[in-house]
């Protein structure tokens, strides 16, 4: 039942607000009074005259009553006092459902609370339903202490009644879960020690969408601890140099904490999508935290999500690396699970475009011990095929993962009895729509036959092309040895010519030279200065290409001929490209005085030349050469400055 409630005048709700003594006693009558009923608050404003009882019993608005309000702002004494006046107020609502616990709780009023309870037992009043009572987000006064971090008011409430601890809100979330997931380390800490050697139900840890606390602190792990190594860069080194900053709880400090509860059920116990702590550690990248709970329980690594997800399909899935490598450390065996659709956590790394893969192939390559029972078992996890028979290499090429691919087409990572070349050309067709329209059933027959040779397949994947491009080039048989040789002759030939006309050059400046001193009567210009340097960059590029070419004239195979090609091109380009810039600077530094203009048109026509070499179909890709230009000019730049 609930009784009508005066609105509560101004002079008592100022006197309340900033805890004046006197007034109050004077209002309220301090030192006598009854004990109504307990009820709910509703509000009828009075014109009449308000005695003490109309005042004790008159509320706000909102429904506050003055013991409500005294312990809103923490005025632990005047409160003890009204509620030995009137011990009904303690079970009084407001209109959120609110009683002053909760009030003082949520504002960290712990010795209002301490000494209500205290003067309760006194009077021998039953505090254990006032206790639990909940307001409208069906929340005690533990959960508004736990969630704003107030460890005094949840030593008092937890030791008055440890079966608050177990209450939840309506969104299924513990008091535990709160001061963790906000986390307040010395409050888990608090409850834990409680809960320590008692049995306790999931309700003493349970989050929403069946989360437990333990999720709480793996998603506050990484945050607090990225913050924490900020300070200390910041902070503490350009600011605080000498004072060591005081070290900040981390989520790993309070999964140690909630761990001392693990009966067996809590890190193994998954949220809605059965997803454990440590799926959440793995998605996140919490190393730390992911390395402490396998200490905990290595059999964490083997629990599956509602997709029949691992924690390792999950952190190859996200692309973390070091994540991955840590599970297979751990768990050899790991790479044997398999979620719904029969893959692991290659297969689900080569579906992704992260380039998992190919970083977990390349540290596999090191020659430490360690990395070689790693290759084995990448070896073993790159030949599986899931339900469907796909194997990885077939979904990194359905996916058009280039970089995975080029990665995967190697002796030790591919199994072409497992996949055929026409069947992995068509999966990496399916991801190019572009590719598909010139593609028939007799190109990828020409393309098998050309390409059945593994080493070619290796090779044509080195370079950044589409693969029906790569394929279809059966028209373009291999360069034979002499094909090969002609080609090393004319760079090598190109590279002497350059590297003489750049010597000379160098010592016959545009200008000549001053009878007196001997230096280039142009020395001062600055044209002349990017002629200079133009020249040696063109001499130095041309030197090194003729030195690698007669490297390559050795005896050599026409495999590592033709890769090794590329170095000396790239700086016969470059020494090209350099040469016409340093005659079209020589011919501007003769003619500037005498012929501005047509000296300009002269520069220009070389650089046009110039970059219309660089851009040309038949020119490199990339290369030194494409930049030249550009390096000369604010290095001489730089010098004239």
């Amino acid at each position: 039942m609930s009784s009508q409630r005066t609105l509560m005048c101004k002079d008592l709700l100022e006197a309340a607000t900033y805890g004046r003594e006197n007034t109050l006693t004077q209002l309220l009558g301090l030192n006598g009074g009854g004990s109504p009923d307990s009820t709910h608050v509703t509000i009828e404003a009075s014109n009449n005259a308000p005695n003490q009882t109309e005042n004790l019993q008159s509320a706000t608005f909102m429904g506050n009553t003055v013991l409500h309000i005294l312990a809103s702002n923490g005025h632990a004494e005047l409160a003890q006092k009204t509620y030995m006046k009137d011990r009904s107020l303690l079970e009084v609502c407001n209109k959120g459902g609110d009683t002053a616990l909760h009030c003082a709780a949520r504002y960290g009023h712990s010795g209002v609370i301490s000494l209500l309870v205290d003067k309760a037992h006194e009077l021998q009043h039953n505090l254990e339903d006032t206790l639990r009572k909940k307001n409208k987000h069906e929340e005690t006064a533990l959960h508004e202490a736990a969630r704003y971090g107030c460890e005094a008011t949840v030593q008092v409430l937890i030791t008055e009644d440890l079966q608050l601890a177990g209450e939840v809100n309506k969104n299924n979330e513990s008091p535990l879960y709160l001061a963790t997931i906000e986390g307040h380390f010395d409050v888990v800490r608090l409850i834990v020690q409680h809960l320590c050697n008692r049995e306790i139900t999931f309700a003493y840890y349970s989050g929403p969408r069946r989360m437990t606390a333990l999720h709480a602190a793996v998603l506050r792990s990484t945050k607090e601890l990225q913050s924490y190594i900020w300070y200390i860069r910041w902070y503490g080194i350009r600011l605080n140099f000498f004072k060591r900053p005081q070290r900040k709880q981390t989520g790993l400090d309070m999964a140690n904490e909630l761990l001392k509860l693990d009966r067996g059920s809590l890190a193994k116990r998954g949220d809605i999508l059965e997803s454990t702590p440590l799926h959440y550690a793995a998605s996140i990248e919490a190393y730390s935290m992911a390395r402490r709970l396998l200490n905990h329980d290595a059999s964490l690594a083997y629990c599956n999500d509602s997709l029949g997800l691992s924690p390792v399909h999950v952190a190859a899935l996200k692309g973390h690396l070091k994540m991955v490598v840590e599970f297979l450390q751990n768990n050899l065996d790991s790479w044997e699970l398999l979620d719904h659709r029969g893959r692991n956590f290659f297969h689900v790394g080569a579906e992704m475009p992260n380039n998992i893969i190919k970083q977990l192939l390349k540290i596999a390559g090191k020659a430490r011990s360690t990395w070689r029972e790693l290759r084995e078992v990448l070896c073993k996890a790159s030949f599986t095929r899931d339900n469907d028979g796909t194997t990885p290499l077939q979904i990194a090429a359905r996916g058009g993962h280039r970089r995975t691919l080029r990665a995967l087409l190697r002796k030790e990572w591919v199994d072409f009895t497992l996949t055929s070349l026409d069947n992995l050309a068509f999966s990496y067709d399916q991801s190019n729509p572009q590719v598909s329209q010139s593609a028939t059933d007799e190109s990828y027959e020409k393309i098998y036959q050309h390409y059945k040779n593994l080493d070619q397949v290796v090779e044509a994947a080195k370079y950044p092309k589409n693969w029906f491009h790569i394929y279809s080039k059966e028209q373009d048989p291999p360069e034979s040895s002499d094909a090969l040789a002609t080609k090393i002759q004319t760079i090598a030939l190109g590279s002497v010519l350059i590297a003489t006309v750049t010597f000379a050059a160098a010592f016959t400046p545009p200008g000549g030279y001053n009878s007196t001193d001997g230096t280039p009567v142009l020395g001062k210009k600055y044209a002349f200065r990017a002629f200079i340097l133009a020249d040696v960059v063109a001499f130095v590029s041309s030197f090194l290409s003729t030195f690698f070419l007669i490297h390559l004239g050795t005896d050599h195979s026409g495999s590592f001929l033709k890769r090794k090609l590329a170095t000396p091109r790239l700086l016969f380009a470059t020494a090209t490209v350099c040469m016409v810039l340093a005659f079209a600077l020589g011919l501007y530094v003769v003619l500037a005085p005498i012929r501005k203009l047509f000296s300009i048109i002269v520069l220009l026509t070389a650089l046009t030349a110039a970059i219309q070499y660089r851009y040309s179909k038949n020119s490199l890709r990339w290369g030194p050469h494409r930049v030249a230009p550009y390096i000369v000019i604010v290095l001489v730049a730089l010098i004239n400055k």
